[in-house]
């Protein structure tokens, strides 16, 4: 199939360049018909531009005391930071570089390069660190039947992600005709916590090295054929999990069914992380944007496949929209897609996978194909009002779903309505209204009806003030869930519902008190309420037996998270940049069940409570003592408190310290 998906690539872009020589008086670029219009004295000249070039030096310090949560991004050690840039151009030659060296985790890189408009070469190069809690393990039943297993008690966990970014495009000399590569590469290493079931009640925590690594490449090429575009493009990814990718454990004094079998050293394997892989072959085409009729189509074909266990699958995407615009006021447009997913997994995993001895079947996987229609217009009905409507029909349809317990098929329909509209020249609204049906849902979070809405606000009452507010709600409904008793393999008739309310409101205040001071207020506010059945499974041995599913009717969960900053720019003279912020974040989310595990009397509402509350403030001032000379500081101080949850000891307290000291020498 690879081999069939690369012919076809280079046989369509053999076939572009073709077309591009053969019909070249069509859109060569006439360049000497220019300069009879033009004169040949009119030929423009490139201004000379001085180039610039900067150093700086300075020190990175870093400290984080208690959890992790108060210093997310950024490497907790101090070193010597560094940097540059250099911006020339030497016509028909342009170069653009820059470098930002924190510390060895947190770096920036950005090289840039052109000739004329012949080559453009890019390279990108990002790393930051992301510091992780050390989640303390607790046992919710009790000691006397239950235990936590932590291996690495002392370990602290960290990650940092590295993200290579490369990019040529060349053309070809006097022809709207280009040929382009484009890369990426996602580097993660570092160390996690591993959290898995050690065997009947036992939490255990385990350290993970972690060393991943993704890579995307694509290349293609692309041209104008007279009135329309076409871009072909072959991408192959890449995923590989490195060293760590099986963890494994003994299980000591468990009850390991007999089909399982432990290695050589007594060990399970458990946890792992598959290797991955797929292609893609697309070409895109769309005519001129100029005029009242615009198209365009996609078709996508590719393939994925698990390295690890054999899955596999190949799809097809198809889409295509037409644009038409009759007059100057109105915009209909219509577009369609299609979507067709064939997964195949292997009738059985092999004996020795995962410790079996013998081979395990494994349930045939979910494909389906998808249509999705949807039109659209807009309207300016006045100079200053503009209405417009949308409609959504899209129909799923799967195989092997009754092997999952759910629907064969799913039809979602919506339509929605906006309005904008400029009431005063200072004063401009917008809202949008949506109304969403599913027809059997397949997953529990999908409602069968929804509604949601939005207006915003901007408003400009003095030339020094600017307002901005915006406020979003949504409701959900879902009258009959899927929720299945596995150990019978029947529905659960009495969990039928589940209701959702989302509210989100953000608003900013931005005022320019002097020509030199400038202050900044925004204000953000979400919550999300559910109200939903719940289903519990008794446990072996239990009363009521095995098997049998208590459910709590009309169990509410509700989370609320405010956020306030406020922020000021201030130059008192020439020399000297002022910049202070401060954010508040407040967050508080609770479960509200009616019923209590028998065997402790702890609600399992204690498990997922959380309340905590974060303050940031910062300043960062740049000086310039000497000309071109700049002497800069940037401080921040995190404050992440928690309310002290035993049961869930995710957010640990803790207090950062983080600044950068640097002088900066420009030419």
């Amino acid at each position: 199939m690879k081999k069939t998906k690369y012919k076809l690539a280079a046989a369509v872009i053999v076939l572009m360049v073709f077309l591009l020589v053969s019909f070249e008086p069509l859109f060569a670029e006439d360049e000497s018909g220019q300069g009879e219009e033009m004169g040949q004295d009119s030929v423009y000249k490139y201004p000379e531009i001085t180039p610039q070039y900067s150093l700086w030096a300075g020190y990175w310090y870093a400290h984080l005391n208690g959890g992790a949560k108060a210093l997310d991004y950024g490497y907790p050690d101090s070193s010597p930071a560094f940097g540059g840039s250099i911006i020339a151009f030497p016509f028909p030659y342009r170069v653009h570089a820059e470098l930002d060296v924190l510390n060895q985790k947190d770096y920036f890189g950005d090289f840039r390069f052109a000739y004329k408009d012949l080559v453009l070469f890019r390279v990108l190069g990002t790393s930051v660190f992301h510091n992780i809690e050390h989640i303390g393990l607790v046992s919710p039943f009790g000691k006397t039947i239950s235990n936590t297993i932590d291996l690495s008690p002392g370990d602290t966990y960290g990650l940092r992600t590295g993200i290579s970014h490369v990019n040529l495009r060349l053309k070809y000399p006097d022809y709207p005709v280009h040929f382009y590569v484009d890369g990426m590469v996602v580097q993660s290493d570092g160390k996690i916590q591993q959290i898995f079931n050690g065997g009947h009640f036992n939490r255990v925590s385990q350290s993970r090295d972690i060393d991943w690594t993704t890579t995307d490449f694509t290349f293609g090429a692309n041209g104008h054929l007279g009135p329309i575009e076409m871009d072909l493009s072959q991408a192959e990814k890449r995923f590989s999990a490195g060293k760590d990718w099986v963890m494994y454990y003994p299980y000591t004094g468990q009850s390991v069914p007999s089909s399982f079998q432990p290695d050589a050293n007594g060990q399970f394997a458990h946890n792992l992380v598959p290797d991955l892989q797929g292609g893609t072959t697309s070409l895109k085409v769309h005519s001129s944007y100029t005029g009242k009729l615009v198209a365009a189509a996609t078709f996508t074909r590719g393939d994925r496949e698990n390295e690890t266990s054999g899955a596999n699958s190949d799809y097809l995407l198809g889409f295509g929209q037409v644009r038409y615009m009759p007059v100057t006021n109105l915009l209909l447009a219509v577009k369609y897609s299609y979507t067709d997913f064939n997964e195949h997994t292997p009738a059985t995993l092999p004996a020795g996978y995962f410790n079996q001895v013998v081979p395990i079947a494994v349930q045939p996987a979910i494909s389906s194909n998808t249509d999705r229609v949807e039109a659209l217009a807009q309207y300016r009905v006045l100079e200053d009002l503009t209405l417009g409507t949308e409609l959504i029909y899209k129909y799923e349809k799967r195989e092997n779903a009754q092997d999952w317990n759910l629907p064969d098929s799913t039809t979602y329909e919506s339509a929605s309505l906006n309005a904008s509209y400029r009431l005063r020249r200072n004063l401009n609204l917008r809202a949008k209204y949506t109304h969403e049906e599913y027809e059997s849902p397949a997953y529990n979070f999908e409602p069968n009806h929804s509604d949601s809405g939005n207006i915003m606000a901007t408003w400009t009452p003095v030339n020094r003030v600017v307002t901005f507010v915006s406020y979003e709600k949504a409701i959900e409904n879902r009258d009959n869930l899927h929720i299945f008793d596995l150990q019978n393999n029947v529905p659960i008739a009495n969990a039928t519902n589940r209701n959702t309310n989302r509210d989100k409101l953000t608003g900013n205040v931005s005022f320019l008190v002097l020509d030199d001071l400038s202050l900044s207020a925004a204000y953000a506010y979400w919550r999300n309420k559910d109200v939903q059945d719940i289903a519990f499974m008794a446990l072996p041995g239990s009363l009521p037996p095995s098997g049998f599913s208590e459910v709590d009717k009309g169990v509410k969960y509700r989370d609320v998270a405010q956020n306030c900053t406020l922020s000021t720019d201030y130059s008192p003279v020439e020399k000297l940049d002022l910049t202070a912020e401060y954010s508040y974040t407040k967050g508080k989310g609770a479960y509200y069940p009616h019923a209590a595990f028998d065997t402790s009397n702890i609600s399992i509402a204690a498990f997922s409570a959380f309340d905590y509350t974060e303050s940031v403030y910062s300043i960062n001032a740049r000086y310039n003592f000497i000309k071109k000379t700049e002497l800069g500081l940037y401080y921040a101080y995190t404050d992440f408190s928690s309310k002290e949850n035993p049961l869930n000891p995710e957010m640990t307290d803790g207090t950062s310290h983080a600044v950068l000291v640097s002088l900066t020498k420009r030419w």
